[in-house]
């Protein structure tokens, strides 16, 4: 059911799979780069996170892990990273247009998607998405986003 509502948002898809997969935070999940993903090994590195937009370790010792990666995961990973136009090995795995992939996309925007998504969509809210996936860039997520306040 849950993945019904991301059925047409493949960030937020692969964000929440991740999340829910893992039992990820989401200062984890922010910190991912496309290299913590072992494509041949199918494991998933776990080695920072982000708060505030300030990198660090982990939260503890014990959050900073590698893990196995499902196939089936493994498949929405690499699709998350051929629409993704921030895809380069060093790349923030969930960057933010905003900042022109320098950095991941905010907390704001994640609470503010999740706070969304139990509500469906109607003609007059429209599902947020990740850029790649939206017309013109951040216009139908927040006017805030589209005046560049965040």
């Amino acid at each position: 059911m849950l993945l019904a509502w991301f059925e047409h948002d493949l960030c937020f898809r692969t964000l929440s799979l991740l999340a829910v997969s893992f039992g990820l935070r989401i200062s984890e999940l922010r910190g991912l780069k496309c290299c913590d993903v072992d494509w041949l090994g199918k494991t998933l590195r776990i080695e920072r996170g982000v708060v505030k937009q300030i990198v660090d370790d982990v939260k503890s010792s014990h959050s900073a892990r590698t893990m196995a990666i499902a196939d089936e995961l493994l498949e929405v990973l690499k699709l998350w990273r051929q629409t993704t136009p921030f895809a380069a090995v060093e790349d923030w795995m969930f960057a933010s247009p905003m900042k022109l992939g320098r950095q991941p996309i905010s907390y704001t925007f994640i609470w503010e998607f999740r706070g969304n998504s139990g509500r469906r969509p109607t003609k007059t809210h429209a599902p947020l998405r990740c850029p790649n996936n939206a017309e013109p860039l951040w216009r139908r997520v927040h006017k805030g986003y589209a005046a560049g306040a965040r």
